[in-house]
């Protein structure tokens, strides 16, 4: 497994030229990024898309710009029709970041923001929340954002996206140290910005030590 991880503060705060990098694109992947309403928005979106072409085509030998991105059947997530590639891609505030691993691979970054933690009690389990609960009130708005990232990890990683329900699971910590659900899959938390949360999951415990870090530029420079 490898993880990527892209800041885009620059070309946000500096009104990057997305237009022109768009016709790069296919006309069903342009209509699609402008369905967007926010530049913002369309932004991360191209940023992964650049991310994880590059990635496949240093992979594959070929140009990103050859590399193929299918859907699931009935129009689910994204997924590489190459045997032995999965990935994942997650986007929030400055961050852009993509896991790609031999097996389905799951991950989530989310911009820490104040927030009112009654929407715990909504979408965790029950254990969960008193867990939270019992933090110290100025840890626990950093750990909602880890519980968050974890759990929606864990159901990228599974295909169920947010329809499988965050309260259907419990994410807990085991004696070697990683958090779990049930013994099926793994995580790992990593530490990418001060204001954000990073949860990677897997069905295996190979995580990487870090994140790797690519300027836009250089996924452009390839992706022309």
């Amino acid at each position: 497994m490898k993880i990527y991880g892209v800041n885009l503060a620059e070309q946000l705060q500096h009104e990057f030229p997305l237009e022109q990098w768009l016709e790069l694109l296919s006309a069903e992947r342009r209509d699609s990024l402008c369905r967007f309403k926010r530049w913002s928005d369309r932004l991360r979106s191209f940023t992964g898309e650049c991310l994880i072409r590059n990635l496949a085509g240093a992979y594959l030998g070929c140009r990103p710009s050859e590399v193929r991105i299918a859907k699931e059947s009935g129009g689910g997530k994204p997924v590489l029709p190459y045997a032995g590639m999965h990935f994942n891609v997650s986007h929030s505030g400055e961050w852009v970041v993509c896991a790609i691993d031999r097996c389905p691979v799951g991950i989530d970054v989310e911009e820490i923001k104040p927030i009112d933690l009654g929407i715990a009690e909504r979408f965790f389990s029950a254990d969960e929340y008193k867990a939270l609960l019992t933090e110290p009130a100025d840890r626990q708005i950093e750990m909602f954002y880890e519980l968050w990232t974890l759990k929606e990890s864990y159901l990228k990683q599974n295909g169920q996206g947010l329809s499988g329900g965050l309260d259907s699971f419990t994410v807990t910590r085991n004696g070697s140290g990683y958090n779990e659900v049930s013994g099926q899959c793994f995580f790992r938390l990593y530490e990418v910005d001060s204001r954000y949360k990073l949860s990677v999951c897997a069905n295996h415990t190979e995580f990487p030590q870090e994140v790797i870090r690519l300027p836009l530029d250089h996924l452009l420079q390839e992706f022309r």
